[in-house]
């Protein structure tokens, strides 16, 4: 079997849904940047590229989004939506300032989803500290 495809299997049946939603916001701005760069040295063939791949984590964001747990699901689904037509825009356009319009919604996203996660790991090592100062 392929070494990569076992990673990426392993790696997906052990992510949380948290931590995926963190890696779908490091993949977006990671192909922007990089998109913004080819865009900027006119590399239009991988710009198209690494937007596409953008969009297509965008659309797993959306497609993510849970309804019956979220009020704000609505809001996060309207965001997506403008920042996928938005990079279909600054392609057409060759326009890297819609980038960066894009990624200044996102990164901040981004940065949320990091602290979140960092606070749960930290509230879950307290609580791992309380278990074996109890169990001591």
């Amino acid at each position: 079997m392929n070494p990569w495809k076992t990673y990426r299997k392993v790696k997906q049946e052990t992510t949380t849904p948290q931590e995926a939603v963190l890696l779908a916001y490091g993949g977006i701005v990671s192909f922007l940047e990089e998109a913004k760069e080819a865009m900027i040295n006119k590399d239009y063939a991988r710009c198209g590229e690494c937007i596409f791949r953008a969009r297509r984590l965008l659309s797993e964001l959306t497609i993510g989004l849970n309804d019956e747990v979220s009020e704000l699901a609505d809001k996060f689904r309207a965001l997506y939506n403008y920042c996928y037509r938005r990079t279909i825009d600054a392609n057409l356009n060759k326009d890297p300032k819609i980038l960066d319009e894009v990624l200044s919604l996102l990164k901040p996203l981004q940065d949320a989803w990091i602290e979140g996660l960092k606070k749960i790991a930290s509230e879950g090592n307290e609580v791992e500290t309380q278990i074996e100062e109890k169990v001591a």
